[in-house]
């Protein structure tokens, strides 16, 4: 059949490989429909089906190999659209994110793979275009003699395999004279984003709103500030404990009661010598 469920079918003649016969894989295509419209719908072709190493690369020389319209670009299955209504929405977390300094980590695959049975919408540089890559793909359906190209022929990008998860690794596990750069420039821009954040909430601070009520800002003073003021009570402390040790200053009860008895011993003990003194002057007739 050329047509199955609204989908017209274009089989793509497979890579040979020695070890197995010829092979066919079929792509089911109709014009995209989405539930939710968007301003490339005209001029967009719905794709069910695409091979697991389908790059936007493959879809061009496809569509030019049957004779249809440019393509200006490929939305695989599970990556971020542009447009509609929550693109605004997007813009302003992504905004969000980098005043944050929020950075997505880099990618360590070289290459996407995509799943059995993925979809892609294809995207035309107008509608005429997507119109006449539908019509030529109506013509073919069913036949596979008539695509006359072979899927990832003269298509470059990334090596697949083994290759593919060589780089993987490289990628996952770089070395320190590449991963160092990175760091340097995360903790510039971090820095750099905390120094602009304080003098913000510093500017901010004080200030009276429209209804005559002072702004309250949120983490009191500057980050400096309260680091340099938690250094000196620190230092004040180890200063504080370092004297207690070397001066045996008796922090508990009964080292306190000793030390009070001892005093008093030496009180008396003075006491009567200073008696003993004024009676021996006194048996003397030294005092009139």
């Amino acid at each position: 059949p050329s047509t199955i469920s609204g989908y017209l079918i274009l089989p793509i003649p497979l890579p040979s490989i020695p070890s197995v016969p010829p092979a066919t894989h079929y792509l089911y295509v109709r014009r995209h429909q989405p539930k939710l419209p968007t301003v490339d719908d005209d001029r967009s072709l719905f794709v069910v089906n695409v091979p697991a190493d389908s790059t936007e690369s493959h879809f061009r020389k496809l569509f030019n190999a049957i004779g249809g319209g440019r393509v200006e670009g490929v939305r695989f299955e599970g990556e971020k659209e542009a447009g509609g209504k929550g693109e605004k929405k997007r813009k302003r977390d992504e905004e969000e994110e980098e005043e944050e300094g929020e950075r997505d980590l880099p990618s360590v695959w070289e290459r996407e793979v995509r799943r059995s049975g993925a979809t892609a919408v294809v995207v035309f540089v107008d509608k005429a275009s997507c119109e006449m890559s539908l019509k030529k793909v109506g013509k073919i359906s069913g036949k596979v003699e008539k695509v006359g190209w072979v899927w990832g022929e003269n298509v470059g990008g990334p090596e697949l395999g083994f290759s593919r998860y060589l780089t993987h690794h490289a990628l996952t596990f770089p070395s320190p004279t590449t991963l160092q750069p990175r760091i340097d420039a995360y903790i510039s821009h971090f820095t750099r984003l905390e120094t602009l954040r304080a003098a913000a909430l510093a500017r901010m601070r004080g200030q009276v709103d429209e209804d005559g009520f002072t702004v309250v800002v949120r983490g009191g003073r500057s980050a400096p500030a309260k680091m340099e003021e938690a250094r000196a009570v620190l230092e004040k402390k180890r200063k504080e404990d370092e004297e207690r040790r070397k001066g045996n200053l008796g922090f508990y009860r009964f080292q306190r009661r000793e030390d009070k008895k001892e005093e008093m011993r030496r009180l008396v003990e003075r006491f009567e010598g200073d008696r003993r003194k004024v009676e021996d002057r006194k048996g003397r007739g030294k005092f009139r």
